[in-house]
């Protein structure tokens, strides 16, 4: 019989849940050194990134089971398919976000006719050089002010943080080609902004827990 070990981050999947408005949301939170593949249905496995590596199927599984966890607690049994250029393909009546680092996986789903969701997950050690990266996700007057304050790394990291949950929470026919830059924040409380892009705004909030930083978007609508 095999024993498996507990795979929940149940205080990150807490701190998540409380970043999303009281809508229903479902999440969950998976430790990556918990998720060998053999748990995943055969069928599921099969779907893995071609030529992945061991610790790259690994973050992958680690998706993939945080992903079921979610359903589950929507009530629905199942798997999100291999959609197109990387995006998971949810259960019908179903949509929702994944996101992952090296040693933690997390996931928000809804019903498919409430607003779409965006979920992202760095470390908060990350080993980044902000003008390097401020240069690629925000123009240059955010950049400048950023690089001016008091900790630009860490400012870089929130906002790439930020930023990316609010690109997952875009409609797929609007994130082609779209860059990071034209997500555009305004703060609206501690660890709160609205967002603008494309025609669209969001909700989205930090928060950090442990050595990770997590963001959690809502898309809106249009402004």
């Amino acid at each position: 019989m095999t024993t498996w070990p507990d795979i929940h981050d149940p205080a990150a999947a807490r701190a998540l849940a409380g970043l999303f408005p009281p809508e229903r949301v479902e999440v969950a939170a998976v430790r990556v050194r918990a998720a060998d593949p053999a748990r995943l249905p055969r069928a599921v496995r099969d779907e893995a990134p071609a030529g992945a590596g061991p610790g790259r199927l690994r973050t992958w599984t680690a998706g993939r089971l945080a992903a079921s966890l979610a359903l589950a607690r929507l009530g629905l049994d199942g798997w999100p398919a291999r959609g197109t250029r990387g995006r998971p393909s949810w259960p019908a009546g179903v949509h929702g976000s994944i996101s992952h680092t090296a040693d933690l996986a997390v996931c928000a789903v809804g019903p498919a006719g409430g607003p779409l969701l965006g979920v992202d997950v760095e470390r908060a050690d990350r080993r980044l050089r902000p003008e390097d990266l401020l240069a690629a996700i925000c123009r240059r007057p955010e950049r400048d002010r950023l690089l001016a304050g008091p900790d630009p790394r860490a400012a870089a990291l929130a906002l790439l943080c930020a930023k990316e949950a609010v690109y997952k929470a875009l409609p797929a026919a609007l994130q082609a080609g779209l860059p990071l830059s034209a997500v555009l924040l305004r703060p609206s409380d501690t660890g709160r902004f609205t967002a603008t892009v494309a025609g669209t705004t969001a909700r989205v909030a930090l928060a950090a827990i442990g050595p990770h930083l997590i963001a959690a978007a809502v898309s809106t609508g249009r402004p």
